[in-house]
């Protein structure tokens, strides 16, 4: 019997997309129209002018954003997207 030859041990070849890394998505932001006061911890307060980074909007009443390095969620109503 002849020897495998060493393409047979090789390890599979990944594909090009195991390597890539997820496209960003461009940030989305919007503007606060109203002034906002946080009442919960994982709330975010703001002043009416305001541009927020959204960062989750799969909620349709209460987005999650980031604003001056703080992280919370805030009222989509009180916002227009810019």
């Amino acid at each position: 019997m002849g020897m495998p030859s060493p393409a047979s041990f090789a390890p599979p070849l990944r594909r090009p997309s195991d390597n890539m890394p997820f496209p960003q998505r461009p940030a989305m932001h919007v503007r606060a129209l109203y002034d906002f006061t946080a009442e919960e911890s994982d709330e975010l307060g703001f002043s009416a002018g305001e541009v927020i980074e959204v960062m989750d909007n799969s909620d349709s009443s209460w987005w999650k954003g980031r604003l001056r390095g703080r992280i919370g969620l805030f009222p989509t109503n009180y916002t227009t997207p810019i």
